[in-house]
């Protein structure tokens, strides 16, 4: 978890387009870690929109999707 960054990312797999919120060191990283929860190939994830964001703000994010809002 050293040295990885917050970010906000805007993705297509399984089907579905995604927002999730990831720590990582770059955008291989980030698909890496979506192929990992969505049991998808590296080939059927498409990154739209990454954003680096603040610790302060992944966390709402979370919180957000974890009491069932968008």
């Amino acid at each position: 978890m050293l040295n990885r960054k917050p970010f906000k990312v805007k993705f297509h797999a399984y089907g579905a387009y995604r927002e999730g919120v990831f720590t990582a060191h770059s955008t291989e990283e980030i698909v890496e870690l979506i192929c990992l929860k969505y049991g998808e190939k590296k080939h059927n994830v498409y990154i739209m929109e990454k954003e680096e964001i603040s610790l302060r703000e992944a966390n709402v994010i979370l919180v957000k999707k974890e009491m069932g809002g968008e």
